[in-house]
């Protein structure tokens, strides 16, 4: 089978990936999307059967990795601006592309080809329910990943109260806005410095992942009123205080790097 670009050089400036990926899946499409940062490469493949395998190649980590974690740092890291995005067509051995078989938008002509992305030569293995396992933690170590989480909602609640806003509400409806990427958030919930009720019992870095997505949200909405400079500046400065005072057990639980990414630090 043979590919052939249909978009290339996209910017993820401009580009919500997790959307295109949901636009493809619905109009059936089969083939890959790659997406390269400098040292980051990756690839979703999609499957005549709608599946997504992935894999990526964080050559500044010197990590190799696939399956549904990869797949989850792939959408997060597409976030970022100044990436670049291509979406290849699988096509038959003796189809060209100026054969009848209809592309995602006939209207938008490929654009020029650009060079290959390097260090994906691979192959692909859908290992969801492995990796899951792999990554699963002891109860002590999830009541451990629990109660940090909701003590770091729980610091930023408190610094939000003397304003009167609803931390809960708040971060309920951040919850709800990116369900799409985190499935398990619709059913989570944040009460009185407690987090529960995970839907699918998602693995440890994804809740990470998630909740400091949600938390994002949250503290992006609070930046952007001039009234609210000063709560911003004190929830952000708590964030990094309990860096400062948990950093064993934020490192052992990977919630440094994507809080430091929040805080711009």
């Amino acid at each position: 089978m043979k590919k052939r670009p249909l978009y290339e050089n996209l910017d993820t400036s401009f580009v919500n990936l997790s959307a295109l990926v949901k636009y493809l899946r619905r109009r059936k499409f089969t083939g890959s999307v790659r997406i390269e940062f400098g040292e980051y490469a990756a690839e979703i493949q999609l499957s005549a059967g709608q599946q997504l395998k992935a894999r990526e190649h964080d050559r500044a980590a010197g990590r190799l990795a696939e399956g549904v974690e990869a797949l989850q740092r792939i959408f997060i890291r597409a976030r970022e601006p100044g990436g670049a995005i291509g979406v290849y067509e699988t096509i038959g051995e003796t189809e060209t592309t100026g054969g009848e078989k209809t592309s995602i938008d006939e209207r938008t002509p490929p654009a020029p080809r650009s060079p290959a992305i390097s260090g994906l030569s691979f192959e692909f293995s859908n290992q969801v329910e492995a990796g899951a396992k792999r990554t699963a933690l002891s109860p002590e170590d999830d009541a451990m990943l629990i109660g940090l989480t909701g003590e770091l909602l729980g610091a930023v609640e408190r610094c939000l109260a003397p304003a009167n806003l609803d931390f809960s509400s708040a971060f309920r409806k951040a919850c709800a806005e990116i369900t799409a990427d985190y499935p398990f958030l619709a059913t989570l919930r944040y009460e009185n410095g407690k987090i529960h009720g995970a839907a699918g019992d998602p693995p440890p870095k994804f809740l990470v992942a998630g909740v400091c997505e949600a938390l994002r949200l949250v503290l992006e909405r609070l930046a952007q009123s001039p009234r609210l400079a000063e709560t911003h500046r004190g929830a952000t400065q708590r964030i990094l205080g309990l860096i400062y005072q948990r950093r064993a057990l934020y490192e052992r639980f990977s919630l440094i790097e994507p809080l430091e990414r929040i805080l711009g630090v």
